[in-house]
């Protein structure tokens, strides 16, 4: 073969006949590519037919059959395929290639066909989205590619995990950057608007060949996931995914459930706790009160703008213990302690102190909480989804975790 095979990658498919589709990647040299001056090292993806006996009998290269030209994400990385199928209704291939954000059908043959594109699903591809009033109703740089036919209609059905990287322009006007560790908005949806346009989506997707069209038929919106995913839908007719790199935080996603209004107001309250704190001196037979207030923030909410309220409280009772006459009776100019009393006496009134606890007041809201490294779901196929089970996973990103069929078909989990 004209082509060298760097690695076997990804997936693997063994064939009714006892063959083997390989996914390899190849790489090849481009000179003076279009806006792009010298040579350039691209990355495609190829597939190699083994015969039982693991000798290549068939083979397929994407710079034989695909426009380089064509590269939404940056080389090198050009097709990055990350699914491959059978289809047993006609024999051909059927390939996802993420950085083209397309699923791709190939004449294949069972063996006989001559690598041909048949067609290109996805955006600027062959197909017409259909029940959509934005292109971003495509998919973006998925995995987890999978057909299906849906019970006694013989319609095809495609699932997949759209991820979003580099999504075409929604609501903001913005492309979604294909790079971990940019900022997201902690609300995936505000008015009905993705704001930015990085979110991921489980979906399915009715797809008629004949017709070239490919209409959605469900998806529910999730924290944007940069990378792998699995979606699928169950005998029962659920659909199972696996989100495997949220970009949320545990406590950010459960706000998914929360107004901003609600988060304001709840954030001004504690605002007004500790102004109230800063500004009013408490007296003296409401001390022991103070004491417990201390004692129950730091027990049930350990919030940094609570606890900048029981710093508070604890300052302002250091000064009313302190009071005026101690002070006065400190006067000698020699005694080292008479600085630190009068600062006390004027910490609670209107300085820098209270411009730091307004500020405190406000940091739960960008905290850290515990990073959330994977989510697989199982929910309703009606919408809204109602969930049905649930599994969060930290410390360990999940790339492809699907349902199997129950080994004890009794036992429900």
């Amino acid at each position: 073969y004209p082509w060298k095979a760097n690695a076997i990658h990804h997936d693997i498919v063994e064939l009714p006949n006892g063959h083997l589709l390989v996914l390899v990647n190849t790489k090849k040299d481009f000179a003076d590519l279009h806006g792009i001056y010298g040579t350039t090292s691209v990355l495609g993806d190829a597939i190699v037919d083994l015969d039982q006996n693991y000798r290549p009998v068939w083979s397929w290269s994407s710079f034989d059959h695909l426009d380089v030209n064509r590269h939404p994400v940056l080389f090198p990385d050009w097709t990055h395929a990350n699914t491959i199928g059978y289809s047993p209704d006609d024999g051909n291939i059927v390939l996802s290639l993420r950085n083209q954000s397309w699923v791709i059908k190939i004449d294949y043959a069972n063996g006989k066909g001559t690598g041909n594109v048949i067609w290109r699903l996805g955006y600027q591809g062959d197909f017409k989205l259909l029940d959509s009033n934005s292109l971003a109703g495509w998919f973006f740089a998925q995995h987890d590619a999978n057909f299906f036919h849906a019970n006694g209609t013989g319609e095809l059905r495609l699932a997949v995990f759209d991820n979003g990287n580099n999504r075409f322009p929604d609501f903001s006007g913005h492309i979604c950057p294909s790079t971990v560790g940019q900022p997201q908005y902690i609300w995936p949806a505000i008015f009905g608007k993705h704001v930015p346009d990085c979110y991921s989506r489980p979906a399915i997707f009715e797809i008629n060949e004949a017709a070239r069209t490919a209409r959605p038929l469900w998806s529910d919106v999730v924290a944007y996931s940069y990378w792998g995913g699995v979606t699928r839908q169950l005998w029962n007719n659920n659909i199972f995914f696996d989100d495997s790199s949220p970009s949320g935080q545990i406590i950010r996603l459960a706000r998914l459930q929360r107004s901003p209004a609600k988060t304001i107001v709840e954030e001004l309250g504690i605002l007004c706790l500790v102004l109230v704190v800063f500004f009013w001196r408490i007296p003296v037979g409401l001390l022991p009160f103070a004491a417990i207030l201390i004692a129950v923030v730091v027990a049930l909410a350990p919030a940094l703008g609570l606890i900048a309220v029981g710093i508070g409280l604890l300052v302002d009772s250091m000064v009313v213990v302190i009071g005026p006459g101690r002070a006065a009776g400190n006067a000698d100019s020699s005694d080292a302690r008479q600085p630190a009393f009068t600062g006390l006496q004027r910490i609670n009134r209107p300085s820098f102190f209270v411009v730091v606890a307004v500020a405190i007041s406000f940091l739960p809201i960008f905290a850290p909480q515990e990073k959330l490294n994977a989510r697989v779901m199982e929910v309703t196929p009606q919408q809204p989804a109602q969930l049905i089970w649930q599994l969060d996973v930290s410390g360990q990103e999940s790339y492809r975790t699907i349902h199997l069929p129950s080994l004890y078909p009794d036992v429900q989990w």
